[in-house]
C-alpha cells in the first residue's frame, strides 16, 4: 500500500519534471524565433528593395553569394513560415537523393521545409515571421 506521503512524492515529483519540460521547450521556442527573425533580417537587409521576408529569403536561398550553411538557414526559414510562395522555389532544388552538403542545398531540410509548409505532420512550434 502507498502511503499519502509517498504519494505527494511522487505528484511533486511528477509536477516538477512538467515544469522543467515546460520550461525546455520555452528555451527552445524562443532560441528558434530569434534564429528565424536573425536569418530572415540578414536576407532583408542583403535584398532590401524586398518588403516581405518570404521573398527576401527566396533571393538569399537561391544566391551563390552566400555559403551553403547559410543557404540552408534560410531554407528552415521558409520552412518555419511556412508560406506556400515559397514551395516552387525550395521544390526546385529538392530531389530527393543523398544530401552533399559541400555542393548544394540540404535535401533533408528542403524535405521538412516542403512538408511543413504542405501542412504534412505536427505543428509543435508555430513561430511568426519579424
Amino acid at each position: 500500500m502507498v502511503s499519502s506521503m509517498q504519494r505527494r512524492l511522487g505528484i511533486g515529483i511528477l509536477l516538477g519534471f512538467l515544469v522543467v519540460l515546460a520550461l525546455v521547450f520555452m528555451i527552445v521556442r524562443g532560441k528558434m524565433q530569434h534564429d528565424l527573425w536573425e536569418i530572415s533580417s540578414l536576407a532583408n537587409r542583403a535584398y532590401q528593395e524586398s518588403d516581405e521576408p518570404i521573398e527576401a529569403l527566396l533571393v538569399w536561398i537561391q544566391s551563390p553569394h552566400h555559403t551553403l550553411e547559410d543557404r540552408n538557414r534560410g531554407v528552415w526559414a521558409l520552412g518555419q513560415i511556412g508560406d506556400p510562395r515559397a514551395l516552387p522555389v525550395l521544390e526546385q532544388y529538392y530531389h530527393g537523393g543523398e544530401c552533399d552538403h559541400e555542393r548544394e542545398l540540404c535535401q533533408r531540410e528542403l524535405k521538412k521545409a516542403i512538408s511543413r509548409i504542405k501542412g504534412e505532420g505536427i505543428d509543435l512550434v508555430h513561430l511568426t515571421p519579424p
